[in-house]
């Protein structure tokens, strides 16, 4: 992953992000990489076409951020990835969240007590849930850590920037 604040050190342009008081993503930094992600990928260009531009503009500035989150934790704790990490909670964590047999099973009972019909057995569907809760685990997880580490890190979004908006192109 490219490290977009490596990138500019002249920081040109409106700051729109600071990190522990510090000027860290720019307007400018954010246009270059809206036309390298819109130049990259046709196919991705054409879908987020209709898309209000400054909404997308800030999901992209979220996703830098938490990459630089992500790389200041990690080097902060002297954590080497491995590769095999497969989101960000993996990351900050160290690894996959751990759904026992007890917990797909009152996930699985809590479901049906709603109405949900499964044509499958439990023992069928067990797999799946487990998945399912921890997609589910994961997402609450990271939201918490990473609101946590944006504390910590003193992360301020100039969310002025982001208040007009028009579309993609």
């Amino acid at each position: 992953m490219e490290k977009y604040w490596k990138k500019n050190p002249a920081m040109t342009g409106e700051v729109l992000v600071t990190f522990k008081g510090q000027p860290l993503i720019t307007t400018d930094m954010l246009e270059e990489e809206k036309y390298r992600i819109l130049e990259s990928d046709d196919l991705y260009a054409q879908t987020i076409y209709h898309m209000p531009l400054k909404r997308w503009l800030r999901d992209m500035l979220e996703h830098m951020i938490r990459n630089k989150i992500v790389d200041e934790y990690t080097t902060e704790h002297n954590i080497k990835l491995t590769g095999d990490e497969i989101s960000y909670y993996d990351m900050l964590t160290g690894g996959r969240p751990q759904v026992s047999d007890a917990q797909a099973k009152a996930f699985y009972d809590e479901q049906i007590s709603k109405g949900t019909v499964y044509n499958d057995t439990f023992e069928e569907v067990k797999e799946r849930l487990k998945a399912k809760i921890r997609i589910k685990i994961r997402s609450e997880g990271l939201e918490k850590i990473l609101s946590a580490l944006m504390k910590e890190y003193e992360v301020v979004v100039n969310e002025d920037y982001f208040k007009d908006d028009d579309y993609v192109c």
